[in-house]
């Protein structure tokens, strides 16, 4: 009876022993709960990092295209700066460095449609019929024939 008792005691013990392990099994299982749970949260925080950094990086190139135009813009109104339009020919008219020597004949002219779209296109010089001139933009396909310079005479 006695070794019984004995046995009984050990039973319970190793029963206390069982629970004791199930009870931090159980502890165990909801940290591991825990842990994936956060995991996942890390890992979608971490994606919408990445999604931000991609929108980040989209508008900072944004930013540097625009800044180039803003240059590119003030480039050409400070190259601008130095020609004039002026009538050439009746009726005809082109850009023309604002100081120029000789005769508009021998004097290098821009297109005067090209040059408002911020693009400078060379006119150029062509004898026409009837002893008249023109002057052809390649860039626009635009002509204008004349009969002469206006300080040609």
């Amino acid at each position: 009876m006695f070794a019984e008792l004995i046995g009984a005691g050990q039973s319970v013990q190793a029963l206390a022993a069982l629970l004791n392990s199930a009870n931090k099994l159980s502890n165990y299982n909801e940290i591991v709960a825990a842990v994936s749970e956060i995991n996942v949260k890390l890992m979608q925080a971490n994606s919408l990092a990445l999604a931000s950094q991609e929108k980040i990086l989209s508008q900072q190139k944004q930013i540097e295209g625009l800044e180039g135009q803003i240059k590119l813009f003030n480039d050409w109104n400070s190259e601008a700066q130095v020609y004039e339009e002026i009538q050439v020919a009746n009726g005809v008219f082109a850009v023309v460095l604002k100081e120029r020597s000789g005769k508009l004949q021998s004097t290098l002219k821009l297109c005067i449609n090209c040059f408002h779209q911020k693009n400078k296109s060379v006119l150029q010089h062509s004898s026409e019929d009837m002893r008249r001139g023109g002057l052809t933009c390649h860039r626009c396909n635009s002509k204008m024939i004349f009969s002469h310079y206006i300080d040609a005479g």
